[in-house]
């Protein structure tokens, strides 16, 4: 396991804001993502993307990547399991699965709906 700060200088990630898990960038390139499963119950192959702007845009940058990156999952505060290299990522972007989950829809703060999903692969170690 790897504190937040262990996890940030491995992939040598621009510091997120305060509570911002999710796409690590280091100067406009994706280099790691760092997810929580309660917010992400189809990890590690399934990343749901909200509705804000700065979620959307992370999401597409990750989209038009063609390089895996590394995936680091949240067990608790301040403890990140690495689980491999990620790839081929692919959108799925019927909402209705999503929205229309009670589990999912629970997560959502009130006027927040998942915008579309990334489906992607484990590719390496």
């Amino acid at each position: 396991m790897l504190t937040w700060a262990e996890l940030i200088a491995i992939v040598q990630a621009d510091w997120p804001a305060p509570g911002d898990p999710y796409i690590l960038f280091s100067e406009g390139v994706p280099v790691a993502a760092a997810l929580v499963p309660s917010m992400n119950p189809g990890l590690p192959n399934g990343i749901l993307i909200g509705n804000t702007p700065d979620v959307i845009r992370k999401a597409e940058r990750l989209l038009n990547y063609p390089l895996p990156i590394p995936l680091y999952i949240k067990h608790d505060i301040n403890q990140w399991e690495y689980k491999g290299m990620y790839g081929r990522p692919q959108m799925i972007a019927d909402q209705a699965i999503y929205n229309n989950n009670l589990q999912i829809r629970l997560l959502l703060h009130p006027g927040e709906f998942v915008q579309f999903a990334i489906h992607w692969e484990r590719v390496g170690d």
